[in-house]
Formats: structure tokens, C-alpha cells, sequence
């Protein structure tokens, strides 16, 4: 498969698709226009690839500072809500550079809220009710997103392998 690379800012943005890539780089310019101290935070995102996997996992590499999504994440998001996922990732991005690990559960809240007032702040009040619908339910202290030793499980296998990919040059990428 082809994939096909393009540069915003200096985050690299990485899809098999065309589309995608021009979603995806809609949204960070949402942010870049609208919301200066968001942007401040994004631009340390090296880079946002999306895996053509149909699903809608996504996650962020620490150290790399590489946000991996899966196709559904993007095309079923309105530009709105994927510059708020991208706003949600960014959080992480800067508690991993002041050094909070993810592993003791206090970066999530502060992500999800940051992405609720993202939302809030440009009247997407819709997605804004879904966000703190998702943010209720604490996915990330449910047990099955634990080991049996109480830690969080760090990553999602075919993410992993899909950046590895990536990152190795293994995969076909043409840039744009």
C-alpha cells in the first residue's frame, strides 16, 4: 500500500489517503488560526499518522511525540472535533515533557478537560456533551485496561507495529 506524507507547521502528517491528510491538516489549521496557546502545545507533535486499519484506536508514542490513529478516527470526526483529539493528544505530549507519567492515571482528566474546553471555547457544544459523556465513564481505570499487576497497559499491538513501520521506512511514502 502507498502511503503519502505531508509537512504542517513540522508536524509530519502521514495516511494512505489524500483526503485524509487534507482532514487532518485542516484541523491543525483550526487550531494554528484560531487558538494560539492550543497551537503552542500541537506544534510538539513531531508527527500523525494514520494507520488504514478501519477501527478507531489511536494513541500517543512517548518518547517520539507521534500520535498513531486508525482511519475511522479521522473520517468520522468533523474537523472541529479531530483538531479537539489532536488538542487532547497535545496535553499529553507536554505533561510527557514536564515528565508526568501516564501510567498513574492523572494525565488523562487533564486531557480530556483541555479537550471539552477546546470545544466549548469555539461553540461545539454537540461534541463538547460527548467528550464529557466519554470523560464520565473513566475508560482509563476499567479493568480491562489494566494488568494483573495494577499497571496500565502501555500500547496497542498493531499501533505499535504500524509505527515501528513507519519509523524504520518500511512504508511506501511518497511525499506531497
Amino acid at each position: 500500500m502507498k502511503f503519502y506524507q505531508s509537512d504542517f507547521y513540522g508536524t509530519k502528517i502521514c495516511a494512505a489517503f489524500k483526503s485524509d491528510i487534507a482532514k487532518i491538516s485542516d484541523s491543525l489549521n483550526f487550531i494554528f488560526k484560531k487558538d494560539k496557546q492550543a497551537w503552542s502545545d500541537v506544534k510538539k507533535i513531531k508527527a500523525i499518522i494514520v494507520n488504514s486499519k478501519r477501527g478507531y484506536n489511536n494513541e500517543l508514542f512517548r518518547p517520539e511525540c507521534v500520535w498513531v490513529c486508525e482511519i475511522k478516527t479521522v473520517r468520522e470526526s468533523t474537523v472541529a472535533y479531530l483538531a479537539s483529539l489532536v488538542v487532547h493528544e497535545a496535553r499529553h505530549v507536554k505533561q510527557y515533557l514536564r515528565g508526568v507519567k501516564n501510567v498513574d492515571f492523572r494525565a488523562e482528566p487533564a486531557a480530556y478537560k483541555d479537550q471539552i474546553k477546546f470545544l466549548e471555547k469555539y461553540g461545539e457544544k454537540y461534541n463538547a456533551n460527548y467528550v464529557k459523556k466519554l470523560y464520565a465513564e473513566k475508560y482509563w481505570q476499567d479493568n480491562e485496561f489494566l494488568t494483573k499487576n495494577g499497571k496500565k497497559i502501555v500500547s496497542t499491538p498493531a499501533l505499535v507495529k504500524f509505527l515501528e513501520r513507519y519509523k524504520n521506512g518500511k512504508l511506501n511514502i511518497k511525499d506531497i
